[in-house]
């Protein structure tokens, strides 16, 4: 099942969002899961930044330009349900991993505190 991806965001979270994050490793199905629970729900999908990204620069990001994907997956929309796909975490744990910095650590899990729910997405589009 696949539904369209909202690209209406707004700057900032809102106190009150139900939102839900999907977090996962590459290409093990983040943005399909995310769809389905937009439509089984009636949510509003907040799309893959880093997909974007990538697509528009025709590269990955540099270490310098992780808080702008960060801060970019963070927006929240007014309205609720909301599915992240993928939660600003994964960004911070993809700094982590990749560049050896942890400055996006810290706002990823303060973030991930106000979710009400965060899945992961296991290889072959699992989640648990």
């Amino acid at each position: 099942m696949s539904a369209p991806e909202s690209t209406t965001t707004f700057a900032g979270t809102f106190p009150g969002t139900f939102a839900i994050a999907v977090i996962g490793g590459e290409s093990t199905g983040k943005s399909t899961v995310a769809a389905q629970l937009a439509t089984a729900l009636g949510a509003v999908c907040v799309p893959e930044v880093l997909r974007g990204f990538v697509t528009e620069h025709g590269r990955m990001p540099r270490a310098d330009e992780q808080q702008i994907i960060f801060d970019a997956q963070a927006v929240t929309p007014a309205q609720d349900p909301v599915i992240l796909d993928p939660a600003p975490l994964q960004t911070a744990l993809y700094s982590l991993a990749y560049f050896a910095d942890d400055s996006l650590l810290a706002p990823g899990l303060a973030h991930a505190a106000q979710l009400e729910l965060e899945t992961e997405v296991l290889p072959g589009g699992r989640s648990e």
